[in-house]
């Protein structure tokens, strides 16, 4: 799945934080009738965003000169931008209140339960590269269980979640499915499929709503 097929067609209004140079929010106005604004934290690559969206803020999105109207927007993306803050959550508290109570939140988030991470660091190593998994700008990490409970703490109820395969996801598939996965040279007992698909997923991406209600306290 890609992420714009969790974009409702019907949102009229978008906010994209970590617009990069534009092309998500330029496939969205294509696809539908939507003002679709953008925020990037690097200016040269949000004045080649400006070519494509309807406005364009350069500035980091926890910073107070950027700010909007509370109930601006029908959908917000944080397209690979939750790990490369260094308060997600206080972000998220800031980024609901922009959202209309009928509006959604469309995330994307790296898996670091994902089974190539595990076996670099059963092996000594947790070296950060310059894009992937450990990408070198990467300051929090997070697994499904993390980004579940992130989500509920501040404010949002997952509508669905779709994982997007890594390495060795379409032979897993094609084998079965197989609880016992031999990778390399290391072999995983999980305890169900779902445990295993787990340390297949390279990230997940989510559509959430809002709480009527939100709960900013722990989970078990």
């Amino acid at each position: 799945m890609s992420l714009i097929a969790l974009v409702p067609d019907n949102a009229q209004s978008v906010l994209d934080i970590g617009c990069g140079g534009g092309r998500l929010g330029a496939a969205i106005k294509q696809r539908q009738n939507a003002t679709v604004w953008g925020v990037e934290f690097d200016p040269t690559v949000a004045d080649r965003a400006r070519n494509h969206l309807d406005q364009v803020f350069a500035g980091d999105i926890t910073a107070d000169e950027i700010s909007f109207a509370e109930n601006q927007f029908d959908c917000i993306i944080c397209a690979d931008v939750i790990e490369h803050l260094c308060e997600p959550e206080k972000a998220l508290k800031r980024i609901r209140h922009w959202l209309r109570p009928d509006g959604c939140l469309v995330t994307s988030i790296p898996n670091v339960r994902n089974h190539t991470v595990i076996r670099s660091l059963l092996a000594g190593n947790w070296t950060y590269e310059a894009a992937g998994l450990l990408d070198e700008d990467h300051v929090r990490f997070f697994t499904r269980s993390d980004i579940e409970k992130m989500l509920f703490r501040t404010g949002f109820t997952i509508e669905e979640m779709k994982l997007v395969g890594g390495e060795g996801f379409e032979v897993w598939i094609e084998q079965g499915q197989p609880a016992t996965l031999s990778l390399g040279p290391m072999q995983f007992q999980t305890s169900s499929r779902e445990e295993a698909v787990d340390l297949f997923a390279y990230q997940y991406l989510n559509r959430s709503n809002l709480q009527s209600t939100p709960a900013y306290g722990t989970t078990s």
